[in-house]
């Protein structure tokens, strides 16, 4: 700020008039000894010192905005993290993965699976259970469930139970003749085919590992781990048969949505996947809403968020409606991947954690992934890929030196199929297109059709 000329002109001899750092801040200086100015060149020092560091603050926090997403707003597993575990009564846990918690009570719990073949297990404490009433929506339509390890725990990893556990663990592929391995009765409501009810029994200290699996197609050995990933077992038998789906891109609203559904689902698919922007509004209600539509279905959808699922900025409703956005999955011989990228953006950890679960995944299976935007648009001029033309490029080579064998996308309200990098990409829109994707996958060989409406 500027100094007001003073109404009349101070003897020089007694005032000091300031100097221009100290008039860039504000201050007037005015000396009267020695003792008293010797104090200001040591305070401007300081004064400026702060300044600087202030602004070198406010420029690295700055960074992120200036390049649209920092990776610290962009999706991670943090919030990926616990979606499908809960807490009943006396520390009796359920985990479900990949999925979302929708209700629980005591004694029961509802969750709905991300895929059609999820895992989940019940863990006890010193206390045994008569009763545990499981729930899960979204699953595969001839799906039934196996017990696939029993585990005794200790007090290192529930409290109450004993120091050292004393029972080994049980692994029920080995050991089908074990009671403990006997497969729990599940209940189908009589109009849903994809949902199903168990009453399940839990001895105490101990945790109870389930699969979900194809009727007659017994689990595959389990994958190497991959870190902050929801894993799941593979499908497989001596001759599998063909998997098919359908895929559907974004949609104007949900009568648009019912009726590409229904022609989509005429044919008995799978599943059927997602690609975003398919609910009504960017709200809660309308993330509700897309899931009854999708449970009305009554066949297991694969949803990927899109712009038009994340409600006000944040993607939390999406990820306690719909569960993870990030995570892989095993169907009758062929591995799936759905990864995050509504925002444009996968950042460095998003990027971390695609490069690590393809290099895991092997080259032995197709492997099929599913994201919102495509890294780059598939017909060029438009621009309407990744925000960043070298993060789009990056994220292609990720894919090429996987060797994936399709990735499919939406976002963008066209119809496009092409080879981009390497990388056979499908570009699909129900608004624009007035079309879904068809596919079938059989010898390791993905055959993909468009089907009009």
């Amino acid at each position: 700020m500027k100094n007001s000329p003073d109404k009349e002109e101070a003897p020089r001899a007694l005032v000091r008039r300031p100097d221009r750092h100290t008039r860039a801040l504000g201050f007037i200086a005015h000396c009267t000894d020695s003792v008293q100015c010797a104090i200001f060149p040591s305070l401007r020092r300081t004064i400026w010192l702060g300044l600087f560091i202030f602004v070198g603050i406010f420029l690295v926090a700055s960074a992120g905005l200036l390049t649209g997403c920092s990776d610290a707003q962009l999706a991670g597993t943090a919030e990926q993290r616990d979606l499908g575990h809960t807490v009943l009564q006396r520390g009796l846990e359920f985990r479900l993965s990949p999925g979302t918690i929708t209700g629980d009570t005591e004694t029961s719990v509802e969750a709905r699976a991300s895929a059609p073949l999820p895992t989940f297990s019940l863990s006890s404490g010193p206390s045994e259970f008569d009763s545990v009433s499981v729930t899960l929506t979204n699953v595969h339509r001839h799906a039934r469930v196996r017990v696939a390890q029993i585990t005794a725990l200790d007090s290192g990893e529930m409290l109450g139970c004993p120091t050292n556990a004393e029972r080994l663990p049980i692994t029920c592929e080995s050991a089908e003749t074990d009671p403990a391995c006997a497969a729990p009765t599940l209940e189908r409501p009589e109009t849903q085919r994809s949902e199903f009810e168990l009453e399940l029994s839990q001895p105490s200290c101990t945790r109870v590992s389930y699969n979900v699996e194809l009727s007659g197609q017994p689990d595959m050995p389990d994958q190497p781990e991959v870190p902050d990933q929801p894993e799941i077992p593979d499908q497989q038998d001596d001759a599998p048969a063909p998997l098919r789906f359908a895929v559907l891109g974004r949609t104007a609203s949900l009568d648009e949505l019912r009726r590409a559904l229904d022609r989509a689902t005429a044919d008995d698919p799978d599943l059927v996947v997602l690609l975003g922007d398919n609910a009504e509004n960017a709200s809660l209600n309308g993330l509700r809403e897309l899931e009854l539509v999708l449970r009305r279905a009554d066949y297991p959808a694969v949803v990927i968020p899109g712009e038009g699922e994340i409600v006000e900025g944040s993607r939390q409703p999406f990820l306690e409606t719909f569960g993870p956005f990030d995570y892989r999955f095993g169907l009758k011989d062929v591995h799936m991947l759905a990864f995050y990228s509504a925002e444009g953006a996968l950042g460095q950890d998003g990027a971390t954690r695609l490069q690590s679960t393809l290099q895991r995944l092997g080259t032995e299976r197709p492997r099929l992934l599913f994201t919102h935007t495509p890294p780059i648009d598939p017909v060029g001029p438009r621009d309407q890929g990744f925000e960043s033309q070298i993060e789009g490029a990056r994220t292609l080579s990720i894919l090429t030196d996987a060797g994936v064998d399709a990735l499919f996308v939406g976002h963008i309200n066209d119809a496009h199929s092409g080879t981009i990098n390497g990388v056979q990409t499908h570009l699909t829109s129900v608004e624009r297109a007035g079309e879904y994707l068809w596919v079938e996958v059989d010898a390791g060989e993905v055959d993909v059709e468009r089907r009009k409406l």
